[in-house]
């Protein structure tokens, strides 16, 4: 009988995923042309060489990993909604991964409070179940993560077979590589997991490196025919968005806010872009204003919860008992890979053409979830936690319903299906819309 209301569970959960992507932004110029891509590869049947476009610059990123994502689903079945039922299997599988992983590390977490905890996170469902390509790079930079979590000697014992986790870093990067340009940031976590092979398993390190050599061959089978074709310019020219630009340190506590916002309830980003029409989508709907009202401070509690577990694990590190040193130990693993994750980030933003928008360094995000499980085990016995955090889940479902509805007939494909399926029928994807490389003149 558990069994079969954990199955019960977790296929109302992926269905209110689906029905959320289904609702989620479609006609927004960015992701229009994310859905182009894939659509232009369904039409005409030529190999898409390269992936998002990189509007600053007019540049895009190679390989055609993208358009395979959002086109092949159109051959197995040639509707609009193919594409977003794929990329919903994907993700779910990819957090169903990072829910179990986390729930095995910190058991002491209720299994639901973990689960939930992810898959209604605004941050997994907005950028987590649309045919976009944040949404692809979230499903790949959750494996990344759990697998260098697991390989680089935070804990030990090992959850994840060694070769299987190196393979899956190999691939994973590939992955990355072809859907934002915010893959770099991964590399100096396997420098630094490999920097660890060799000074705890030096026999494996020759080993370990074919296995990602191994997995990174697979996307690289969907790069290399780019440069095949066009050479040099086979980069896309994604070089021009590296620029020198100190401005950006500013920006610190900005992105130190964003950064750990991954792990919290942020009602404004989700709502709309400014104030006007987040205002208007809550108007609306006015039965979602006490839930939203609730939310909106619950997101900035939980940013500054995170910020003073920060110190408050410091000082217990600081007095720990020796009976603790090895949950210690894990604990300043835990924190020194949070606290350089977010350095990482900001001094990225040096030789970025862009500012720290919270989308450019999204692939952080599995980061700043594993920190904040750890955080709320410290509240884990406290009375009121399941209590307090039920009435967080019972609100955010009643949010997000809000959104679905608002969202359906303005925002989703079902504002003009007819027009997507019609592109689909007739293999065209100029009835949808021009794809920005059509006006420069170059690229796909």
């Amino acid at each position: 009988m558990k069994k079969k209301y954990v199955i019960l569970a977790l296929a109302a959960l992926f269905i209110f995923r689906l029905v959320y992507g289904l609702s989620s932004e479609f006609w927004f110029i960015d992701q229009l042309q994310v859905f182009l891509i894939g659509l232009k590869f369904y039409s005409s049947h030529l190999w898409p060489y390269f992936g998002p476009d990189l509007v600053y610059t007019e540049t895009q990123i190679p390989g055609a990993l993208l358009g395979l994502l959002v086109g092949l689903p159109l051959f197995i079945f040639p509707s609009p909604e193919s594409s977003f039922i794929f990329v919903n299997v994907l993700t779910f599988g990819s957090l169903s991964f990072f829910a179990w992983y986390t729930h095995k590390r910190i058991p002491e977490l209720p299994g639901w409070f973990v689960w939930l905890f992810i898959m209604t996170s605004p941050w997994t469902l907005f950028n987590g179940t649309g045919v976009f390509n944040l949404s692809f790079l979230l499903a790949f930079s959750v494996v990344f993560f759990i697998c260098f979590i697991d390989s680089v000697f935070i804990y030990k014992d090992k959850i994840i077979p060694e070769n299987l986790s190196f393979f899956l870093t190999g691939l994973t990067l590939g992955c990355a590589m072809q859907l934002h340009l915010s893959w770099v940031l991964l590399m100096p976590f396997i420098a630094y997991n490999f920097f660890q092979q060799l000074i705890h398993n030096q026999r494996k390190v020759l080993y370990n490196t074919l296995w990602v050599i191994t997995g990174f061959v697979i996307p690289l089978a969907m790069i290399a025919p780019t440069f095949i074709e066009y050479g040099l310019y086979g980069t896309g020219g994604t070089e021009k968005n590296i620029i020198f630009n100190i401005s950006n340190f500013k920006n610190i506590f900005i992105i130190l806010a964003r950064f750990l916002s991954f792990a919290a309830f942020e009602v404004p980003y989700v709502l709309g872009p400014d104030t006007a029409s987040r205002v208007a989508v809550v108007k609306n709907h006015i039965w979602m204003a006490p839930f939203t009202i609730f939310l909106l401070p619950a997101g900035i509690i939980q940013v500054l919860y995170y910020i003073y577990s920060f110190f408050t694990y410091l000082k217990k590190i600081n007095n720990s008992k020796e009976e603790s040193a090895s949950q210690t130990d894990q604990w300043k693993k835990i924190i020194i890979l949070t606290l350089s994750s977010f350095l990482l980030i900001f001094s990225s933003f040096f030789f970025s053409v862009k500012g720290p928008a919270s989308h450019t360094f999204y692939i952080m995000l599995p980061i700043a979830m594993f920190y904040a499980f750890h955080t709320y085990s410290l509240l884990v016995k406290k009375t009121f936690f399941k209590k307090l955090a039920l009435l967080y889940f019972i609100c955010g479902f009643i949010f997000h319903a809000g959104l679905i509805l608002d969202n359906f007939n303005t925002r989703s494909i079902y504002k003009d299906r007819q027009k997507v399926q019609k592109a689909i029928d007739e293999k065209n994807y100029k009835i949808l819309g021009i794809r920005r490389s059509d006006i420069w003149g170059r690229g796909y």
